[in-house]
């Protein structure tokens, strides 16, 4: 198959549905010419069967847009459509009438034409809906049964009426299904594309906004301090923390982003010791937490640190305690009046983090202090137990 530029393969499939359903929907309407040719007898020679037979290829025709119409894959049946079919239904009966006085003037065997016009109809209510498929079948077969005059063609048109409404909406029904499956499609892309920027966005908050605060502190620092050496240091320090920055910023463009429990508990230990806060940890530093356990609660103390600093700067103490599957930020100087459900506060990236990894997320004031507290699941910090206990008795053994 030959790729069209700009077009998607599913696409390309979806419209390849539609033209097998509009081929093989024609294919059924011409075929009961064929049937119908073969039960009337017609007499070529007589002008009045060409003006019969050309009023038939004329109904057809119009059924034929009717079933291109209803087959394209990308539109489905609309108000303006139904509207189509009732006035080609009108038509159609028309054109049936003057059908059937020909037939009748000429000869017998020559209205069974007109009830394939009848058909047809019946075949085009039968594209909208079942409902009016199915009534139309009904008013249908004894109108073609009182043109022919033959009882005895009844079920030869209730089942022509029956299979044709089945075969019509069974088709139709498979086309909406692919219709359906495309449009989930879609949306499944569009979601998923969301999720990627929301994630990307999400990790760049977290890896620059603590880097940028840091280096905008160390930065104050230097220009605040007298003593050369301990300017040089703070120089040092904040080319450090911008090579860093520069590492994660390309981690994080590559999709990847690993970040240590430890690291992050010394670097916050660092910035906030820097800040002239007093700065201390508890705890067992999250020897109990699992890969991804320990990869959230690093996470929470970087960014529970960067709002301790971008905003708390009254802030005097903080105390961070890692114990077991808790994860606890505490410190002073909390301004009143905090809304800890403001997108870009960087709760909303904590909470998120924290919940993906099965775990639960409490922030807020508590008179002058604000505390961030996050607990993971005991059942996975258990399975990391079991796991060390087993590792340590077959050493053992």
């Amino acid at each position: 198959m030959r790729n069209v530029p700009g077009e998607r393969p599913e696409r390309r499939y979806l419209n390849l549905g539609g033209l097998y359903v509009a081929a093989t929907l024609l294919i059924l309407a011409w075929g009961d010419i064929a049937t119908l040719i073969g039960r009337s007898e017609l007499r070529f020679h007589l002008v009045s069967t060409w003006v019969c037979l050309a009023l038939t290829v004329a109904a057809l025709l119009g059924l034929s847009y009717l079933i291109v119409r209803a087959s394209r894959a990308d539109v489905k049946p609309t108000r303006a459509f139904r509207r189509s079919v009732w006035i080609y239904a009108a038509a159609a009966l028309a054109v049936g009438a003057v059908s059937a006085v020909i037939g009748v003037s000429a000869y017998r065997g020559l209205v069974w034409q007109s009830t394939l016009i009848v058909i047809c109809v019946a075949f085009a209510f039968a594209l909208v809906s079942t409902t009016r498929g199915v009534l139309a079948s009904v008013v249908a077969v004894p109108l073609c049964l009182a043109l022919t005059g033959q009882p005895a063609a009844l079920f030869f048109f209730a089942g022509s009426m029956f299979f044709n409404l089945v075969f019509v909406r069974l088709s139709l029904w498979v086309l909406g299904i692919v219709r359906e499956l495309d449009g989930a499609r879609q949306t499944i892309a569009v979601l998923t594309l969301e999720q990627e920027r929301t994630r990307f966005a999400r990790d760049l908050h977290d890896v620059m906004g603590r880097s940028l605060s840091s280096i905008a502190l160390k930065s104050e620092l230097a220009l605040a301090t007298a003593d050369i050496d301990e300017k040089d240091d703070h120089v040092r320090d904040t080319r450090a923390l911008a090579q860093r920055s520069l590492d994660d910023m390309r981690a994080l463009v590559r999709g990847y982003r690993d970040i240590a429990i430890g690291t992050e508990l010394d670097d916050a230990l660092m910035l906030l010791r820097s800040a002239s806060i007093l700065a201390e940890v508890d705890g067992d530093g999250g020897a109990d937490l699992d890969e991804t356990s320990a990869r959230s609660a690093a996470w929470v103390v970087r960014e529970a640190v960067t709002n301790v600093l971008a905003h708390a700067p009254e802030a005097t103490e903080c105390t961070i305690t890692v114990d077991g599957a808790v994860v606890e930020i505490v410190n002073d100087g909390a301004r009143s009046g905090v809304d800890t459900t403001r997108p870009g506060s960087g709760l909303i990236n904590m909470r998120e983090r924290v919940e993906a990894a099965g775990g639960t997320f409490v922030a807020g004031a508590e008179g002058d202090l604000f505390r961030v507290r996050c607990q993971f699941s005991r059942q996975r910090a258990a399975r990391v137990d079991a796991v060390r206990a087993m590792g340590s008795g077959s050493s053992s053994v």
